[in-house]
């Protein structure tokens, strides 16, 4: 709770210094207006899982905006691999002249199989989700853009679960839901390159790890 207080008293002291309203600023990302395609690519981590996701969004200045993707996630020290694809609507909604508030719903679905020399095991998630994130143009300039924001999200994951090992097959399923807090700390360079670092901390997960990374986007196409 601390670490989340000192963010919010950093980005309540930089509202006060100039900015121009040029960012897509609830993902912390540059605007459409300076390129209606956006393309990503993005690492993330958390206690030996190491994911690798890319995608594309579309949109405009203002208004709705949508968001495809795959990924790819292994774990440390084994062979599974989990490979998974997602898409998102969202709006944008201008708060004055500094801040940005984006509704979003997402879904996503994910798949691995694992092979042993007595058994194998299928998996399959599918997750739906809706999220709120604002954020606020911090600092403006022709060459460089500060655009801090946090999202919140729940979603709910159904999975399903088969193995088979010497010819006996077994299956698993279920449902459950899930909360999350992420703070992005959006760098704009050029009004067309974004660099977001990020953590997204779980909320009503117990036992739950942070998860970190970064991603790199570009924007291209037309412009305003």
């Amino acid at each position: 709770m601390r670490r989340i207080g000192g963010f919010c008293f950093v980005v309540v002291s930089l509202v006060a210094t100039p900015a121009v309203v040029n960012a897509q600023r609830c993902l912390g990302t540059a605007s459409f207006a300076d390129g209606h395609l956006r393309a990503q690519v993005g690492r993330s981590s958390v206690q030996g899982w190491r994911s690798t996701r890319v995608g594309l969004s579309l949109g405009h200045e203002r208004g709705a905006f949508v968001s495809g993707g795959a990924s790819r996630g292994t774990y440390d020290n084994s062979d599974v691999t989990v490979n998974g694809l997602s898409a998102s609507v969202g709006y944008q909604v201008p708060v004055g002249t500094r801040v940005q508030v984006c509704p979003t719903l997402s879904v996503g679905r994910s798949t691995f199989t694992y092979y042993t020399s007595r058994s194998h095991v299928d998996y399959w998630g599918t997750a739906t989700g809706i999220s709120t994130s604002v954020g606020v143009t911090a600092w403006s300039s022709s060459r460089f853009d500060f655009v801090p924001s946090a999202e919140l999200a729940y979603s709910r994951s159904s999975e399903r679960m088969q193995s088979a090992t010497r010819g006996m097959e077994n299956e698993a399923q279920g449902t459950y839901g899930s909360g999350g807090l992420s703070i992005t700390a959006g760098l704009i360079f050029g009004k067309v390159i974004s660099v977001s670092p990020f953590v997204a901390l779980p909320v009503g997960v117990r036992g739950a790890n942070n998860v970190s990374g970064i991603s790199v986007a570009i924007s291209f196409g037309n412009r305003k």
